[in-house]
């Protein structure tokens, strides 16, 4: 999964991306990424959100660069390439962050919900994580049954369940999809 560079003419294509997540590389070699706020006057970008890239450690930080007010300002001329996502992830690729690793690391896929209606006696969708969607099941079904009714296999069941979705949590910073 690669990000593209904004090919065409740059001042009318932004006027068109408000609040899509871009990164700039500038002519001075800095990298920044953010979501635009806005395009002012034909040659000024104001990003909000504004990260900047940390070469030597492979990993976004804050931005210092012209904050006001929680917007940074960057001039058209110093410039030199402007990546994006292309049209058919937008609508999939929602956050900053997922946008920005991507630009780190092309391998990165990022967490994305999914739609499943299993209802145990269906199949689960082909993208469905059918270990965890059970998982997460079986513990709001033992969450309503007192402890005091729940027999030895509900109790393993319940812990089974548990520890993989902790370990799950863990493996991928506590994000569920």
């Amino acid at each position: 999964m690669y990000l593209e560079r904004l090919r065409g003419h740059w001042t009318r294509l932004l006027r068109e991306m408000a609040n899509e997540p871009l990164i700039f590389d500038l002519k001075t070699g800095k990298t920044f990424g953010g979501r635009l706020d806005y395009f002012e006057g034909g040659n000024l970008v104001v990003l909000y959100s504004c990260k900047r890239l940390h070469v030597r450690k492979s990993r976004w930080i804050d931005s210092d660069r012209r904050i006001e007010d929680g917007y940074a300002r960057f001039w058209l001329s110093e410039i030199m390439e402007i990546f994006h996502l292309p049209e058919e992830q937008r609508e999939s690729i929602t956050e900053l962050e997922d946008v920005l690793q991507i630009h780190i690391d092309p391998y990165f896929k990022p967490m994305m919900g999914i739609y499943c209606d299993w209802d145990g006696k269906k199949k689960h969708r082909p993208e469905c994580d059918s270990r965890l969607h059970e998982a997460l099941a079986s513990i709001k079904i033992c969450h309503f049954i007192s402890s005091s009714k729940q027999d030895e296999r509900r109790a393993r069941q319940f812990d089974d369940s548990f520890s993989y979705v902790r370990r799950r949590l863990i493996r991928y910073g506590a994000a569920i999809p």
